[in-house]
């Protein structure tokens, strides 16, 4: 699918054109991965196949000690994306874990509004026009400038609610 396409930019559920971007957050604030931009209408596990998520997370887990990314529902049939529970027969433990999960998925969002905040030259839906200046790419940059704001900051409140700090600047620019 051609992302510049108008009609591909649609997002039916959102009723506006624009981009979306697949994001993973880690614990300590820093957005570790920021896929897109992606045309409006693309959804979450088409975005997940084409960047290879899946498989760049097997290669960085231990399949005897797995660790998982926590998603939305619209993350199903991936092994190492965890997803709320069914809520249609669920357990007292099982509604616990779906509680708990819902704060780490916030936190994602925290994350993006962190950027828009920062950055408000970004707020595509008011400033930005397709075709006239890179919007994509600026966002990308706005990622990676408000992580190097969290290392500079010692911290977000992201890393504040998870307890875990992020790294230090030379740690997080450092090339390997």
């Amino acid at each position: 699918m051609d992302v510049y396409r108008e009609d591909a930019l649609y997002s039916a559920y959102y009723k506006a054109h624009g981009f979306k971007y697949q994001i993973v957050v880690s614990a300590c604030g820093i957005m570790e991965d920021v896929s897109g931009p992606f045309g409006g209408r693309w959804n979450d596990a088409e975005m997940v196949r084409d960047t290879l998520l899946e498989e760049r997370l097997q290669t960085l887990f231990d399949a005897h000690d797995p660790y998982y990314i926590y998603g939305d529902p619209a993350y199903g049939g991936f092994t190492f994306i965890q997803r709320p529970l069914d809520t249609t027969t669920m357990s007292p433990g099982e509604n616990y874990y779906n509680r708990k999960m819902a704060s780490v998925r916030v936190s994602v969002e925290h994350a993006i509004g962190l950027v828009a905040t920062t950055f408000p030259a970004i707020d595509f839906v008011r400033q930005e026009k397709l075709g006239l200046g890179g919007v994509g790419v600026k966002y990308l940059v706005a990622c990676m400038m408000r992580n190097m704001m969290t290392c500079i900051r010692g911290g977000n409140q992201i890393s504040d609610m998870f307890g875990v700090q992020p790294p230090s600047l030379s740690e997080y620019l450092r090339y390997e």
